[in-house]
């Protein structure tokens, strides 16, 4: 059986019918037959070789099976397809007799042959010049699309050919070798011998790797360094050819641990051409800091590309406007010293960064230090990171479960400082949150109830970054007792660690203490006052009002006892009624720590014993202070021998009649006695007394005191004058006025409206009085005596009242108050009431030397813009430039002096017997010199005393003299000269701010008590007087002086280096050759000789020096070895004494 289209084997059946002719009997014969070629299996028609890398090989293996019955005899040739057709399942071709082509390496083509469908296979029928070029000079086909490559040298067949037993199989590798950028689809023909022919079609191309990812650095930014953080990367294949990425670098673990980097996947992964992979990247910092990680990916056989990810751990925080508590470890010190060593590392490198950008300067200083809020979070930062990097046991909760445990920050502290009992004070809370994220957070108030402190915050929730909330804490101190009371409330805060607020307050109550609560005023004279000054004190820290008139209630309880008709007569006597006893002022508050001289008036009315408790009441405290006053009251007395003069009857004309009457006055003081009847002068002061101003209720004038047989102030009678010159002066325009009204009505006598005269209007609006410097003003303030426990016997109620204006020194007296002045040695100049107001900064600076005096100087005087001055120099100016009047006597004294020691000197050279140390080697000797005022100086300054007034603040000329041929001799000068020069200095516009005196030591004054009583007597009544001592120890002392000479010994030694390198350079010659020197003109050579002899002797002068100085050390050091030994054999003869 032979079929031409069918070459497979296959088995045929049939069935054969028999007919008998003339008989209707059929047959059925089944015919069955099989028809066997050599055919073959194969595993795989199409075998697709995808996308490789250029320049790599690429094998399959496709299993081959003999399912005839028949040895199958095979070779294999290719046809050619165009790249990306679509290819059919294999199928036989049918035998040519005249196509024979062999594959043994390469194409052996006997007869040019192609078919349709190879023509096809490249783009349809190809002419013959194209089917020409199909073939190289070896026969072997080529594709036009792929860089004329063969296709031996793209695709192998191994075995080319073979034969296959019966039942047998047999493998055949296809191999693809990727050339550059090659794409090939061919059909690989096997054709058996007496059998079909089989088609394989192959596939491939070759390709570059491209890939990339999403991103090679991922910034996760600010992120909570207690939580895991998830990110991701993507891989892209860009190309054709599938890849696979190794992860490499990270741990193995599906869990992410601490500060360890966890990808998803971790192993290897393959992607398909023109896709991509997802890497999940998850990272928990562990710390709150910065954090920079990195792992490789691996792709194919190229490099690891290095994949960076970096961020920031933070944590919610809030911030509470308040001040931290430092624990008594230091822990938190220590804490804030690192955090501020950090930040300054951190700002430098910053700070380089900018500089080396061009930053503008201002930008640059306010990088350089770190601020007070960013120290405050580094140091937060710290404390969580010190807490996280430590291990904590695991704690459980009732039901079991883990608790989270939390770093606690640094308490706040809030002071409500010393409270009232029994008052009620709150204050505002800021919360700020300065962290990056929203935060919640919530008090526990639970444990504060009963505690006296109430926190006004609940639960807030999702607090904005930048936000504030505000709540109060009250304080209400009514059920406790005094004392210290203290509370902490924990602040939690969701997600981040958690703090403590400590609230503390000091329960008290006002008090003040007294200098003195008795007080004896003696003997006074009724008609006067004594006054005695005491002080008060306010230990305590919250202020204290105090109040020595009786209170409402005590005067309604007095009213009681008093019938109603009677109550406005007795409170009407009352006011008219002086008090014998009297506090100025009556009431006041005083500030924690601040002092107050209050004034004890004592005015008798009666000669009697006086005896009075006066109360002062403390508002908000239960405590009573009262002050027990005394005192006797004396009234001026003088007995008459006679009380009733009867004369005998006289003659008219006569010269009449004398009776002696014997005045006695049995006070201790003098009294003074005059006629009502006849003593004008009475008439005339008390018309002055009449017209005077400042009477008080009571109608009480305080004057000062009067002694017998003098007059009224002298304030007093030149005001009445000129009150008497002005209302003459007035009486006489009134009349002037009146007589130019009766001469106009006369002209004139039609009516006109009424209007009050000039002179009315002049009596009805006197003008005030002022004071001597003629000054006016609006506002009052009050100058009282202050004698610290002293009496002063002045007119009643001392107290001055100064009409002060804007402008210092303007002030309005009536005639009274300037008399008071006067007579307390108040000054009322402008200059005087200008230093008086003047608040400057006094500082006395004393101490032994070495102890930094001028260096605490300078530092005061930067801190508070004062002068610097030092005694003698200020003292040493006046004297050479004669400055005042002081000035030329302290140079008088000193030229007296430096001629009374010349004289000594020159009589001392005179005597032969003159012994060393006495008079001759003594040189010249100091004289003590004294002043015209001499007799003692106040030691501290009184306040009693009448403040010295500072000279006019101008500076005065110097006085031209022969300053030039004048020597300076100091010497020991009088006070009150030293009191006016230092005064006159201090009295310049440069001190207005304060001094500080560098130092009490002066080459003037007699030692430093001296000098501290001349600067004490010179700064007046200056209110702010400090004096700084500086002590040190011995070995300070020491140490000091060892440290200053040695710099003081390098300095000397740099100096002298350096000029010795000047001279050295000096020295230094440039010695010629023979031929440079012959080159030399003659006046060169003649110079440079002169130079080279002058270098030789200087060198040999040294080496002279030099050695005379080893000589002279050798010499020493001979003589001390000499001076040791005799010091120990003397040491061995005292020893030896005892025993002979």
């Amino acid at each position: 059986y032979k079929d031409e289209e069918d070459w497979n084997c296959r088995s045929l059946t049939s069935q054969l019918t028999v007919t008998y002719k003339e008989h209707p009997h059929i047959d059925y014969i089944n015919l069955m037959g099989e028809v066997i070629f050599p055919n073959l299996k194969f595993e795989e028609d199409d075998i697709d070789f995808g996308c490789i890398l250029n320049d790599t090989e690429c094998s399959r293996y496709v299993n081959v099976t003999n399912t005839s019955r028949l040895t199958v005899e095979y070779e294999w040739y290719f046809l050619i397809l165009k790249p990306q057709e679509n290819l059919e399942k294999p199928k036989a071709i049918p035998a040519e007799d005249d196509l024979t082509v062999s594959f043994g390496g390469r194409f052996d083509i006997k007869k040019s042959y192609e078919t349709e469908e190879m023509q096809e296979g490249f783009g349809g029928n190809l002419s013959d010049e194209s089917q020409q070029n199909l073939f190289d000079s070896e026969g072997c086909r080529r594709d036009n699309n792929n860089n004329g490559l063969s296709i031996e040298q793209v695709f192998d067949i191994l075995p080319l050919h073979g034969t296959i037993e019966p039942g047998d199989s047999q493998t055949v590798q296809f191999s693809f070798y990727g050339h550059a950028d090659c794409n090939y689809c061919v059909k690989a023909v096997c054709e058996v011998k007496g059998g079909p022919k089989y088609e394989i079609s192959l596939k491939g191309e070759a390709s570059l790797i491209h890939y990339s990812f999403s991103a090679h650095h991922i910034d996760l930014g600010k992120v909570y360094y207690d939580t895991i953080t998830e990110t991701h990367i993507m891989v892209h294949n860009d190309g054709k050819i599938p890849l696979h990425f190794n992860v490499l670098g990270v741990a193995q673990n599906s869990k992410p641990t601490t500060g360890e980097l966890t990808v998803i996947p971790s192993e290897e992964g393959p992607v398909a051409a023109f896709s991509k992979r997802i890497l999940i990247i998850k990272y928990n910092p562990g710390i709150p800091a910065k954090f920079d990680k990195q792992f490789r990916v691996q792709v194919a056989h190229f490099e690891p590309d290095v994949i960076r990810i970096s961020g920031e751990g933070v944590f919610p925080r809030i911030k509470l406007d308040l001040p931290r508590f430092g624990d008594r470890e230091g822990v938190y010190a220590n804490i804030l010293a690192s955090a501020h060593e950090s930040l300054l590392y951190h700002h430098r490198n910053a700070l380089e960064n900018m500089k080396t950008q061009n930053v503008a300067s201002d930008c640059l200083s306010e990088t350089m230090f770190p601020t007070e809020e960013e120290l405050e979070m580094e140091a937060e930062r710290l404390m969580v990171k010190m807490f996280a990097e430590q291990i904590h046991p695991i704690k459980l909760d009732s039901r079991g479960r883990k608790i989270r445990q939390k770093a606690h920050l640094a308490d706040y502290i809030l002071d409500f400082g010393h409270i009232i009992a029994g008052k009620t004070c709150s204050q505002n809370i800021l919360i700020t949150n300065n962290g990056h994220s929203n935060v919640s957070f919530a008090p526990d108030r639970s444990v504060i109830v009963g505690s006296g402190f109430f926190v006004g915050c609940e639960k807030v929730r999702q607090l904005p970054p930048g936000e504030r909330h505000n709540f109060s804490v009250t304080f209400d101190p009514k059920t406790l007792e005094q004392g210290v009371h203290s509370a902490i409330v924990p602040f939690n805060v969701v997600g981040g660690p958690m703090f403590s607020l400590r609230m503390q307050a000091h329960v008290t109550v006002p008090d003040l203490f007294l200098s003195r609560d008795t007080l004896d005023f003696g003997y006074v004279k009724c008609g006067e006052c004594c006054i005695i000054t005491i002080q008060m004190f306010n230990n305590n820290q919250v202020p204290c009002w105090w109040n020595s008139n009786p209170s409402t209630a005590m005067k309604k309880k007095k009213q009681r006892m008093i019938p109603l008709y009677k109550r406005k007569q007795v409170a009407q006597l009352e006011k008219e009624t002086p008090q014998e006893f009297q506090l100025i002022p009556s009431s006041g508050h005083l500030l924690p720590g601040q002092r107050q001289n209050i004034q004890v008036k004592f005015m008798p009315l009666d000669e009697v014993r006086y005896l009075q408790r006066i109360p002062i009441r403390i508002a908000q405290s239960p405590r009573k202070v009262a002050i027990v006053v005394m005192g006797n009251g004396v009234e001026p007395k003088l007995d008459f021998s006679l009380s009733h003069v009867e004369f005998e009857p006289i003659l008219p004309h006569s010269s009449g009649d004398e009776k002696d009457i014997i005045v006695t006055n049995p006070c201790p003081f003098p009294v003074e006695m005059y006629s009502l009847e006849l003593d004008k002068n009475y008439l005339i002061e008390e018309e002055i007394l009449r017209s005077t101003q400042g009477y008080n209720e009571q109608g009480i004038l305080l004057l000062p005191p009067r002694e017998a047989g003098s007059g009224l102030p002298p304030e007093l009678v030149e005001a009445y004058e000129i009150q008497k010159i002005l209302s003459e002066k007035i009486a006489a325009e009134a009349e002037q006025a009146e007589k130019e009204d009766e001469i106009q009505i006369v002209l004139d006598p039609s009516p006109k409206p009424d209007s009050p005269s000039k002179a009315e209007t002049m009596i009805g609006h006197p003008p005030s009085a002022t004071s001597a410097a003629g000054h006016t003003s609006a506002a009052k303030t009050t100058v009282s005596t202050t004698p610290q426990e002293n009496k002063n016997t002045v007119s009643p109620d001392v107290e001055i009242t100064e009409e002060v204006g804007e402008g210092v020194g303007e002030l309005e007296m009536n005639p009274a108050q300037i008399a008071i002045a006067n007579y307390l040695g108040i000054p009322l100049t402008a200059e005087a009431r200008a230093l008086r107001f003047r608040k400057g900064f006094n500082v006395i600076i004393m101490g032994p030397p070495l102890t930094g005096k001028s260096y605490q100087a300078k530092e005061i005087s930067n801190a508070y813009n004062t002068s610097i001055i030092t005694i003698d120099e200020v003292i040493n100016d006046a004297i050479i430039n004669c400055v005042g009047e002081a000035g030329l006597k302290a140079r008088e004294a000193c030229e007296r002096a430096r001629c009374i020691a010349q004289e000594e000197d020159a009589m001392a050279q005179m005597v032969p017997d003159n012994k060393p140390g006495k008079g001759a080697k003594g040189g010249r000797r100091m004289s003590k010199m004294t002043g015209a005022g001499g007799g003692k100086s106040i030691v501290a300054k009184s306040q009693n005393a009448v403040p010295a007034i500072p000279p006019t603040v101008t500076e005065s000329p110097v006085v031209e003299g022969k300053t030039e041929d004048f020597v300076l001799f100091p010497c020991m000068l009088d006070e009150e000269i030293l009191v006016k020069i230092i005064s006159h200095r201090i009295s310049w516009s440069d001190c207005h701010y304060g001094i500080v005196f560098d130092g009490i030591e002066s080459r003037y004054c007699n030692g430093a008590l001296g000098a501290m009583k001349v600067i004490l007597k010179a700064l007046g009544d200056r209110p702010h007087i400090y004096v700084l001592d500086l002590k040190q120890s011995q070995a300070e002392m020491i140490t000091k002086y060892i440290s200053r000479q040695e710099a003081l010994a390098a300095e000397a030694e740099r100096i002298a280096r350096e000029k010795r390198i000047a001279e050295e350079k000096e020295l230094e010659v440039e010695y010629l050759s023979e031929d440079e020197y012959d080159a030399l003109e003659e006046e060169a050579k003649a110079e440079y000789d002169a130079k080279v002899m002058k270098v030789q002797r200087e060198k040999l002068k040294r080496e002279r020096e030099a050695e005379v100085e080893r000589q002279r050390i050798a010499a020493e050091k001979v003589e001390q070895d000499r001076l040791r030994k005799k010091e120990k054999s003397t040491d061995c003869d005292s020893a030896l004494i005892p025993l002979l």
